[in-house]
């Protein structure tokens, strides 16, 4: 049952890292970028309303 959770978390934690770095990527792409930059993860994370 506990390595079920764990399967679990990991697949939440992974799945949310996912679609971060798919919106991090529009966000470059957005400032004429290919390279992600903190600042990318930073505006993807407040669009998404998980950072003020």
């Amino acid at each position: 049952m506990e390595e079920e959770l764990k399967d679990r978390e990991d697949m939440a934690a992974g799945a949310y890292l996912v679609g971060l770095f798919e919106d991090t990527n529009l966000c470059a792409i957005h400032a004429k970028r290919v390279t992600i930059m903190p600042k990318d993860i930073q505006l993807a994370r407040r669009i998404r309303g998980e950072r003020a």
